[in-house]
């Protein structure tokens, strides 16, 4: 958690969460005790990599669907989800796509909505 925190801090990291959208933007929380995301953390939901077949994309589409959404963000990736399940299958579809595997926050949501002190982003 606290590399997750430095690496915002510094701007050196780009954190991903890829919980679908409604609990990143506070909307709904069916698991954790609150919603909201990590301050800093951009938002793009793990099914968003799948055509409607429930099949990956295909890896050039993949490559540049992440080279936009990247674009101009620091390149090191620490991907995150609600309890660091979900979130491994962005590691895979960006692997797919030719990006180097990003690092996991394992930790995740859970982790860091339950921990005292942690500034939780609610707005969009």
């Amino acid at each position: 958690m606290e590399t997750v925190e430095n690496e915002l801090t510094n701007y050196s990291s780009t954190v991903v969460d890829v919980r679908d959208a409604y609990r990143y933007n506070e909307e709904s929380e069916p698991i954790d005790l609150v919603a909201g995301h990590i301050p800093g953390a951009i938002n793009i939901p793990f099914s968003e990599n799948l055509d409607e077949n429930g099949n990956f994309l295909k890896p050039e589409i993949l490559k540049e669907k992440y080279s936009k959404l990247l674009a101009d963000k620091p390149q090191n990736l620490i991907v995150h989800c609600g309890s660091g399940v979900t979130a491994c299958h962005t590691i895979l579809a960006l692997h797919y796509a030719g990006f180097d595997i990003p690092n996991l926050y394992i930790g995740s949501w859970s982790e860091w909505s339950r921990r005292e002190g942690k500034e939780i982003a609610k707005e969009v």
